[in-house]
């Protein structure tokens, strides 16, 4: 994308293309709106990922911002840890 001059990319995808972006560490930010419903997890998951068998494994993100929008949902922005803040 450098080579286009292309800085951002914005994705909204389904579970497995975002598991993937974020297994390859691809993903710098997470912007997350989420409903206050629970659908449940078949086919709803937003990630799909291999499993982890140590929490030493598991990506730290760090919570930048929440906002409440209208009375119940929410949005969360994260940042991965991982990325140079330089």
């Amino acid at each position: 994308l450098a080579e286009y001059e292309i800085g951002e990319l914005m994705i909204e995808a389904g579970s497995t293309l975002n598991g993937a972006l974020l297994q390859e560490n691809l993903v710098d930010e997470i912007i997350w709106f989420q409903a206050a419903k629970i659908l449940g997890d078949k086919g709803r998951s937003v990630f799909t990922l291999n499993e982890l068998t140590s929490m030493a494994d598991v990506p730290l993100w760090q919570l930048v911002s929440n906002q409440t929008i209208g009375e119940s949902d929410i949005c969360l922005t994260l940042k991965n840890s991982l990325v140079d803040a330089t």
